[in-house]
């Protein structure tokens, strides 16, 4: 799974590379059996700037993502799946975009290992927010996660500008769908998976209609027209989308968008 990550993230990577980061990663679990510890994350690192015949290729784009400490995360830190309070993790601390979609695509994975060692809830206990989701998109992890969460008690919900950021296996494992106002040809794409194939021009033909700050929610044969409303009249407020006019509706037919 981490050689996915490391390809997701750095996509020019060939096979033989992504095998020694595998076999680094498999060394550094023997040696931490060896000496009776637990493997830090930086120890595959080590193993491979270490080898006889280092990959420089290899090692220069690693290094990149060391320097920024992504391989220094510290022992013992708080399983996000314990905590009562939210946690908001920015990635605009830096505008490097591989840092950028590393950072994401590790803490996703993080976030697989502890819902796992969380174990099967009876509730949704925790929602996963996760914005500009194309910096992770291209993951295989997230579409496997958006179809097991659900039983470990969490809720994920991923947003990005364009619907070709998510892959088929993402789109199957998807309940709802929030889309405001795109372009044709994403529209397009929208459409064959919120509706049939008899609704998908009309409901297409809608989504590119829509006026600024209006939204389509789709649900499991359900959609409502949302308008965003702004929760206070102070400048640089928050909005939150609400449907006071719009009732619950099946889901549309040809007429239902003309």
């Amino acid at each position: 799974m981490l050689r996915d990550i490391f390809s997701a993230i750095f996509p020019e990577l060939g096979e033989i590379q992504t095998d020694m980061i595998r076999r680094a990663i498999k060394q550094s679990y023997y040696d931490a059996v060896a000496s009776k510890s637990n493997p830090a994350f930086k120890d595959f690192f080590q193993i491979l700037q270490s080898g006889a015949k280092p990959d420089k290729g290899l090692l220069a784009r690693l290094d990149e993502l060391n320097d920024f400490g992504l391989f220094n995360a510290s022992e013992g830190t708080e399983n996000l799946l314990d905590a009562n309070s939210p946690y908001v993790i920015s990635l605009h601390g830096t505008n490097n975009e591989v840092v950028q979609r590393a950072f994401a695509s590790l803490l996703l994975y993080r976030l697989y290992q502890e819902m796992f060692m969380r174990g099967t809830q009876d509730r949704i206990t925790h929602a996963i927010i996760f914005d500009e989701a194309h910096r992770a998109s291209k993951l295989n992890l997230m579409a496997t996660m958006a179809k097991e969460c659900r039983k470990f008690g969490i809720a994920m919900i991923v947003a990005s500008q364009e619907a070709r950021d998510f892959s088929p296996s993402m789109y199957s494992a998807i309940a709802n769908y929030l889309i405001l106002r795109v372009v044709d040809q994403e529209a397009k794409v929208l459409a064959r998976n919120v509706t049939p194939n008899s609704s998908s021009k009309s409901v297409a033909d809608s989504l590119k209609r829509l006026p600024k700050f209006e939204a389509w929610f789709f649900g499991e044969s359900k959609c409502n027209h949302l308008k965003l409303t702004s929760l206070s009249k102070e400048p640089n407020t928050s909005f939150a989308f609400v449907a006071p006019s719009y009732p619950s509706q099946t889901l549309p037919t040809q007429s239902s968008f003309s």
